[in-house]
């Protein structure tokens, strides 16, 4: 059953493995002053913005969005593919995953993040 599985799993399109978009590599990863991260905001099915600030809570997170609805509300950060320090203290906005939190109300892995000012 599993050799009748994998057999009909290879046979459909897009199943080769390393299989890759005709997008370059500077069309996927953005670096500037006002956004970084990976361009393909579909990539990321969350989206939130507000202030950027330093810290986490309870170890969840290294940043938060401050997004004026009270702390309860704050969004907690992490991102593997961007350093979210260079944007502390601005407005942005973020594209991310959201993930299994423990304290955190809302624990996103971020993927894009844009200065909206």
């Amino acid at each position: 059953m599993g050799t009748g599985t994998g057999w009909l799993l290879a046979g459909r399109p897009g199943a080769t493995l390393g299989q890759n978009t005709q997008k370059s590599q500077s069309e996927l990863n953005l670096q500037s002053d006002m956004e970084a991260g990976i361009a393909d905001e579909e990539a990321f099915p969350d989206t939130a913005e507000g202030e950027l600030k330093e810290g986490g809570i309870k170890g969840e997170g290294t940043h938060q969005l401050d997004r004026g609805l009270g702390e309860e509300k704050n969004v907690y950060l992490t991102s593997t593919v961007i350093n979210l320090d260079n944007f502390v203290g601005k407005k942005v906005q973020v594209w991310g995953q959201t993930v299994t939190a423990k304290y955190a109300g809302w624990l996103m892995d971020v993927g894009k993040i844009k200065v909206l000012q």
